[in-house]
């Protein structure tokens, strides 16, 4: 529908660049976008080590102090 209204634009452009010019737009987001979800993903695997690595000193802490009392 788009390529169609550009087809008809002021200057003709022709379907086929009208086409590319599309589909190389939609690359670009598509790229962006998988970019940006790789990067959160990656943000929230650190943010699982570390609770992970907190939890465990937590742990480990309470466990000496359990020794300690007995």
């Amino acid at each position: 529908m788009v390529a169609a209204w550009l087809v008809r634009s002021e200057q003709s452009l022709g379907p086929e660049l009208v086409r590319y010019m599309l589909d190389a737009e939609l690359q670009t987001h598509i790229h962006g976008a998988c970019v940006l979800s790789r990067s959160k993903a990656n943000w929230f695997r650190i943010l699982v080590v570390l609770a992970w690595i907190i939890g465990l000193c937590r742990w480990l802490r309470r466990n000496q102090k359990m020794e300690e009392l007995s």
